[in-house]
């Protein structure tokens, strides 16, 4: 597989800028989560005033569309995630898009508390977001990668930051490092 750098992360970022799956990709890099828990991702679980962000849902996707499952995959996917002035001015603004979005639309406005959801307030699907992920890196100078490869883009910069095996799959959600290590055991 391959792994964007820092560098690259930044670079694949601004290429979503404008783009409808803005806040999930950066999500996504960022913290290294499942696809499933970044759509999962609810408002409660933003804590602006304490900067915390709590991985506590995930949303599936099956053959009818998307289904929620109200716990992680494992305990140890039940995490939360400290949020610095980058992440929480990412939130912020999405916040308030989506109230202004709830004025304008009002009875069309489509409520569910999620953090990751398009113009009318229906929550991004995990479909949705791969198939727009592929297409924007596929038109872009970067190398081509899956948007599952963020995480392990996440892991390989953490790694490479000096943090622990331990840590670093605590902070993915690993039941435990034999898990992180066999994965990154190439890096």
């Amino acid at each position: 597989g391959t792994f964007y750098n820092q560098e690259e992360i930044k670079e694949m970022l601004s290429l979503f800028v404008n783009t409808k799956i803005k806040v999930p990709v950066f999500l996504t890099s960022f913290y290294g989560l499942r696809r499933s828990e970044v759509i999962g991702l609810q408002w409660k679980n933003v804590d602006f005033i304490n900067k915390r962000l709590t991985i506590a849902h995930t949303t599936l996707q099956n053959t009818g569309g998307d289904y929620e499952r109200d716990n992680t995959k494992t305990d140890s996917s039940y995490r939360s995630f400290p949020m610095n002035e980058t992440v929480i001015q990412v939130l912020q603004e999405e916040k308030k898009r989506q109230e202004q979005q709830k004025e304008l639309l009002g009875n069309y406005y489509k409520n569910s508390d999620k953090v990751c959801v398009l113009s009318d307030g229906t929550p991004i699907t995990c479909n949705y977001l791969s198939k727009n992920f592929n297409k924007v890196i596929k038109n872009s100078n970067l190398p081509y990668i899956k948007l599952h490869e963020l995480r392990h883009s996440c892991a390989s910069n953490l790694l490479s930051m000096g943090f622990s095996v331990v840590q670093v799959a605590e902070w993915l959600g690993h039941s435990s490092p034999s898990t992180t290590l066999n994965f990154y055991a190439h890096i």
